[in-house]
């Protein structure tokens, strides 16, 4: 499905170990294989993300995940 919705912004309100847990979750539920997200992946995606001021389109933050 695609929807049109803004995301909370949680990274302000949630630790690096806080939004490892929420991916690992969302990861190993819902017939998901991905691998676990360790809070080293979630400070790197912090930094890199760090002067984003806009949404990123999923093809954009597709690409940041690989």
């Amino acid at each position: 499905a695609k929807y049109n919705n803004i995301m909370v912004p949680w990274g302000v309100s949630l630790n690096d170990d806080q939004i490892a847990a929420v991916v690992n979750y969302v990861r190993s539920n819902f017939g998901n294989q991905a691998p676990p997200v360790t809070i080293a992946d979630v400070v790197r995606m912090r930094e890199a993300t760090k002067t984003r001021q806009t949404q990123y389109p999923a093809a954009e933050l597709a690409a940041l995940l690989k």
